[in-house]
């Protein structure tokens, strides 16, 4: 993965100054455009990096102004917003991530309290100090008693998806009681259930 970090220039404001007559021919219509340095990570705005600079340009005559004292108006040009991208991502990311966090808790709980043919389990299995993540698919349920088909790879990170190489076990076949799965979901060991999938997963992949 390439990881591109650092600084470009960016115009902020363009405007015409129409009160400060040009010292060339005397004609009040000088434009000003003023700049900014800001960083960046992999081209998204960190935030802005250096003082605001200005050129000033007379629109009648071309004179170009390097000392015409402006500093007053550039410094209170404020920088875009768009300059602060990624602190503002983070602050938005982190209300976001939470709000989801909770929904996939709340589905999870639903889901497991009504079980339904088609629900997709994330389990986290403990052996030591070694934690493992498999899929369990629900083939059938009778009366009480849930069925479930295992998935043919255990992964050593919790991901969101069956790896391109992965499916559903037909012949592996487990099952548990509706009262069982609660207790795996109190235990920690359900991690999350999902429903009303897309292909994206590969959870209809069976074999």
């Amino acid at each position: 993965m390439l990881i591109v970090f650092g600084s470009r220039t960016v115009r902020i404001k363009k405007y015409v100054d129409s009160n400060q007559p040009c010292t060339n021919c005397g004609t009040p219509e000088l434009e000003i455009k003023v700049y900014r340095r800001y960083h960046h990570f992999c081209f998204v705005p960190v935030w802005p990096a250096a003082a605001k600079g200005a050129t000033i340009i007379c629109k009648h005559c071309g004179a170009h102004y390097n000392n015409y004292d402006m500093q007053e108006r550039v410094a209170a040009t404020r920088a875009p917003f768009y300059l602060y991208s990624l602190p503002i991502l983070v602050a938005l990311y982190i209300p976001v991530s939470l709000v989801i966090r909770s929904k996939n808790k709340q589905d999870t709980q639903t889901y497991i309290n009504n079980p339904q043919i088609g629900d997709v389990y994330t389990v986290e299995e403990k052996e030591g100090k070694e934690t493992n993540y498999f899929f369990l698919k629900i083939a059938d349920i009778k009366d009480d008693t849930v069925y479930a088909y295992h998935s043919n790879m255990v992964y050593g990170t919790d991901v969101d998806r069956l790896a391109d190489e992965d499916y559903f076990v037909k012949d592996d076949l487990m099952s548990n009681t509706k009262a069982g799965l609660k207790a795996m979901l109190k235990d920690g060991i359900v991690v999350q259930v999902r429903r009303g999938y897309s292909k994206y997963g590969g959870y209809y992949r069976e074999q």
